[in-house]
């Protein structure tokens, strides 16, 4: 019942195996015996033995022995797993092991058996180097096929495609192995490549990690939850202002905070601005089209049409007419009144020579002669001197006076008197700076000039004029 197949050679010698299938097919009747009832699920382990020679000698000690089931004698696919018995004792050539491919190896298809050997040396199975392939291989005898029988007796007279239908499926629960990768697990992650319809409320309470792919059918979704990340441009819509394009806004805007345009070679604006300006730097003039520029934004040197006093620190050239209600000089502008002695009214002694000859150039006077001063308002007068001639043993008085329009009472402004200087031919000049009340009010003085000369015997005085300096604030008359 067996037969002697070479199978190649190890190093130092030939290596037979003799396949006993008696012993396989004893294996199945063991089972058999052991009491496997029907609706009892059939074992796919069976037990191979064999016989081991190196050469002329039969092997012992231990061996490394590997199984491969395929579906041809030469070539072929492999089935199920690689499996490998490590240290397996061989006594006189003599040797079993337990081989178990699963049941899914034994359908309706030829098997040959692939063996592997190699003195053990160490390696465990994980290693393959060293193993020597024996051939030919070995076709599987009907014993373990006969499962298949015994299985079918387990389908209770239904045929295998009732069993294909999971309609007709009633009881119990798939294990999660049984069912493939296209099955999303609880406890696993999955990708989804179709589009997925919750129509009811969809919970994620554990979503630590992230959704990938589009959601676009995403509704109601609330801009408050986006709690990382930035919106690409293009999901914003038009009516969002960028930084980096141009924008038209049609509405009101108000900036609370500073604002500034670092590029603003162009801002156009339909509307108006509105808020403070002061951050605004290099503005021109020039582009200023409309509207009034308030006062308080001139600086102190604009002067105002309705300010209580402009000062000019430069030269003005007015070139028409100018008119003005009043007008002051910073520095009060200095004025000169001549008296001539024609002016005088009084005891004269001789008239006045028209035009004056060389021995008579202006009026002698005995007594005293007045003239009136006519000043205007507000003048200040700064200085009185008179041009005379004192030859003679007697004096002149000069003085300038005061009078109310109303009373007689009054006040001497200035005076001079020719007591304090010696007799002289030529015509002098003499002055009094120490005024007394010289500022000028017409609404309540008249002002005059009194010449008074005493008569003389010996000599000549005569008065040859008198000029009155003042000093105005404004420049009329």
């Amino acid at each position: 019942m067996s037969r002697r197949v070479a199978n190649g050679a190890l190093p130092g010698g030939g290596i037979h195996v003799f396949k006993h299938l008696r012993s396989i097919a004893s294996v199945v009747a063991l089972c058999s015996a052991s009491g496997t009832a029907i609706g009892q699920t059939m074992p796919t382990a069976f037990t191979y033995q064999g016989e081991l020679t190196e050469g002329p000698t039969e092997g012992n000690g231990a061996y490394d022995v590997r199984f491969r089931l395929l579906d041809n004698a030469v070539g072929g696919v492999q089935i199920g797993a690689t499996l490998c018995a490590d240290n397996v004792s061989v006594i006189n050539g003599r040797f079993a092991v337990s081989l178990d491919f699963g049941g899914s190896a034994y359908t309706n298809r030829p098997l040959f058996l692939e063996i592997e050997v190699r003195k053990d040396t160490g390696l465990d199975c994980a290693n393959a180097a060293g193993f020597t392939v024996l051939g030919p291989r070995q076709a599987i005898a009907p014993t373990p096929y006969a499962r298949l029988a015994a299985d079918a007796v387990l389908l209770e007279g239904q045929p295998a495609s009732f069993y294909l239908n999971a309609a007709n499926i009633s009881s119990g629960v798939f294990a999660d192995a049984r069912l493939s990768s296209n099955v999303p697990r609880l406890n696993a992650s999955g990708t989804f490549s179709g589009n997925m319809t919750f129509t009811g409320a969809a919970q994620f309470s554990a979503a630590s990690g992230t959704f990938s792919g589009t959601g676009t059918g995403l509704t109601g979704l609330s801009a408050g939850n986006i709690a990382s990340g930035t919106l690409a441009d293009a999901r914003l819509a038009s009516n969002i202002a960028r930084l980096n394009a141009s924008g038209t806004f049609t509405g009101n805007m108000s900036f609370s905070g500073s604002t500034q345009f670092q590029t603003a070679s162009f801002i156009s604006a339909t509307g108006t601005f509105s808020g403070t300006g002061t951050g605004l730097t290099a503005l021109n003039a020039t582009n200023i089209a409309s509207g009034t520029l308030a006062d308080a934004r001139l600086t102190t040197n604009i002067p105002r049409l309705n300010a209580t006093l402009s000062t000019f620190s430069g030269n003005m050239t007015v070139g028409g007419t100018l008119q003005a209600q009043a007008i002051n000089f910073e520095t009060p502008a200095v004025r000169r009144l001549f008296i001539s002695p024609g002016e005088l009214v009084g005891n004269l002694s001789a008239s006045f020579a028209d035009p004056p000859s060389a021995t008579n150039a202006s009026t002698v006077l005995t007594g005293s002669a007045t003239a009136a001063i006519h000043l205007p308002d507000g003048a200040v007068i700064t200085e009185l001197r008179v041009f005379m001639i004192d030859d003679a043993t007697a004096d002149m008085q000069f003085l300038l006076l005061r009078r109310p329009l109303m009373g007689t009472a009054g006040g001497t402004i200035a005076s001079i008197d020719t007591s304090s200087v010696s007799r002289d031919p030529a015509v002098r000049v003499m002055n009094d700076v120490s005024i007394s009340g010289g500022t000028i009010d017409n609404f309540v003085n008249q002002y005059l000039l009194r010449v008074v000369i005493a008569p003389t015997s010996v000599g000549d005085l005569e008065f040859r004029g008198a000029v009155i300096t003042y000093t105005v604030a404004s420049p009329l008359p």
